[in-house]
């Protein structure tokens, strides 16, 4: 979990389309803990979530300006509302 974290904040630092390395990341792991990340498996569960979070944050990016986009133009200019309005 801690390499998880690690290599997250890495991410977060260094934008979504850093690159990392998480086998190198692994190995000074294992300088401090032994046995760390030991199987296929192991390995692809971290890529795996390194993916995850960033096709999640692209996706909440592309939400957001689409949001914001949409909003800029449903809005009316307050001089055409008031004009509306004394109508």
């Amino acid at each position: 979990m801690l390499l998880l974290t690690q290599l997250l904040c890495c991410v977060c630092a260094l934008g979504l389309e850093c690159e990392i390395d998480i086998h190198k990341t692994v190995e000074e792991a294992r300088a401090c803990r032994s046995g760390m990340v030991q199987t296929e498996e192991q390995y692809k569960f971290i890529y795996d979530v390194i993916k995850y979070y960033i096709d999640t944050q692209k996706a909440r990016i592309v939400a957001q300006v689409f949001s914001c986009h949409i909003y800029s133009c449903l809005r009316v200019p307050v001089k055409q509302l008031l004009t509306l309005q004394m109508s």
